[in-house]
């Protein structure tokens, strides 16, 4: 009896699985030919387009009422010694072998179905395992970026500190040039201290010079030791006597000499050594010759230690003045450097050129000034216009810029440093000469706007603008010659 249960119980199970409805197995698809490889039988799956995944098909059995069992050969009631229970086998139907064989071969269609479904979900499995992997070698590909970004970063720190230690290095070189102009400013300093010095010292002694003789003068004595008749020219001395018995007086004799080219301190040394040779010449001839040696022989001892002191003053003052000059205009020689020579290249600018009478009757030009001392050169250029005059180094020599209103290079320093401190058209006109030791001239008049090369005006510029200082220069005739209407 207890067998038939179980059977029922089985029948019914097997049972309810067929009467089920289709199963979703889960599987994304687009047609039924991706769900075929989940079944043994393909016909039993197919894809629903609508969930867009892969269904088992149930087939429907017919119900077991088909064929009754037959409750005879069950019996009614059970009793209660088990021990007494008959088993009776059940009967053999065709029907109910031909339904379980169907539920098996269902079921194992099931099983094949969960083992597909475990082959997949292996696969995916591999599949993820094989991604971790992945991750994992990018994981350490990061890590080894990351420590090669580290000592990247070391390495540039360890760089920085050098760039730090070599910045250090470079301040120090900094403050110790520094500490070196200190010093070469110390250096000028002094010389111009000691310039200062020498020319005060050259000063107190031509006034000592020029006491000394005077004292000698004022104490009787006939006779100058300053003067010679041979100081003054023949022609000189007899051009103003004839002057002077003419009855002209000092200022004619002056203006006449200074429109002849002379300055006013050679015209009054010249008057007044003339006026002392003919003082002198006159006391010969009105003396007695018996009255004159021993007067010549009594003044003998006083002429001999005043010559001698005049000839060791002398000497004196030319060892002064060569002393003063090679340390004022010497410099740049002495440094042997263009920072030198631009020093004083300016300094002489500044002092003498800006403010000199023959610059001032400029009212707007640019010159530009060029200077050499054997190896070493600069050039400077000067712009004067209503707003003033600036003073500056000029970016290019001015041998090589025509760009300027005038330019003009200097041979050498001495050339320059006397047309500087003179500043007049007869210390341009001097050291423009030719010099017959070197056959150069001290000063060369550069193209310009003005000048074009071969010292040829440009026609096509007027220059009646800088009338008032070519006037000052050339002559009426010479400014006629170079067709300049002024």
């Amino acid at each position: 009896m207890v067998k038939r249960l179980l059977l029922i119980v089985i029948l019914l199970t097997i049972s309810s699985f067929s009467l089920l409805a289709d199963t979703d197995l889960g599987f994304s698809c687009t047609e039924d030919a991706e769900c075929s490889f989940y079944a043994e039988d393909p016909s039993q799956m197919y894809c629903n387009l609508d969930t867009g995944t892969c269904f088992f098909r149930e087939e429907s059995s017919p119900p077991p009422s088909d064929q009754p069992i037959n409750d005879s050969a069950f019996p009614e009631t059970i009793p209660d010694n088990t021990s007494n229970i008959t088993t009776t086998p059940p009967p053999s139907e065709p029907g109910v072998n031909a339904l379980l064989e169907q539920n098996v071969g269902s079921l194992r269609g099931e099983v094949s179905v969960l083992q597909n479904i475990t082959l997949s979900t292996n696969t995916q499995v591999s599949s993820l395992q094989a991604q971790i992997a992945a991750l994992q070698q990018l994981v350490s590909t990061l890590q080894s970026s990351v420590e090669g970004v580290t000592v990247q970063q070391n390495s540039a720190d360890s760089q920085i500190n050098q760039l730090s230690t070599g910045l250090a290095g470079l301040q120090e070189n900094v403050q110790t040039t520094q500490t070196e102009l200190d010093a070469v400013e110390d250096a000028l300093a002094k010389r111009r201290l000691v310039t200062t010095i020498l020319m005060y010292s050259f000063i107190a002694l031509l006034i000592i010079a020029v006491s000394v003789g005077l004292t000698y003068y004022m104490t009787g004595s006939r006779k100058t030791s300053f003067s010679s008749p041979k100081n003054v020219s023949t022609e000189i001395a007899q051009y103003i006597t004839h002057h002077i018995k003419k009855g002209k007086k000092f200022p004619e004799i002056k203006q006449t000499l200074l429109k002849a080219g002379w300055s006013e301190q050679d015209i009054q040394w010249a008057y007044e050594e003339t006026t002392k040779q003919n003082y002198q010449q006159y006391l010969k001839t009105s003396s007695s010759s018996s009255n004159a040696t021993p007067h010549k022989s009594k003044s003998l001892p006083d002429r001999t230690k005043i010559l001698t002191l005049v000839i060791f003053s002398i000497l004196v003052l030319l060892g002064l003045l060569l002393l003063l000059r090679g340390v004022t205009t010497g410099q740049a020689i002495h440094f042997g450097s263009n920072q030198e020579l631009n020093i004083a290249t300016e300094d002489l600018l500044q002092k003498y050129v800006v403010s000199s009478e023959l610059f001032s009757l400029v009212n707007d030009a640019s010159l530009c000034i060029e200077v050499h001392d054997n190896e070493k050169q600069v050039s400077y250029k000067m712009i004067k216009s209503s707003s003033g005059t600036t003073l500056d180094i000029a970016s290019k020599a001015c041998s090589a810029d025509p760009t300027y209103s005038a330019a003009v290079v200097f041979t050498n320093w001495n050339s320059f440093n006397v047309a500087a401190r003179r500043m007049t058209c007869e210390a341009l006109q001097g050291v423009h000469k030719m010099d017959t030791k070197t056959n150069l001239r001290g000063m060369y008049i550069l193209p310009s706007r003005y000048v074009l090369p071969g010292f040829k005006l440009n026609p096509a510029l007027d220059v009646t603008s800088y009338c008032s200082v070519l006037s000052q220069c050339l002559s009426k005739d010479q400014i006629k010659a170079l067709k300049i209407t002024c």
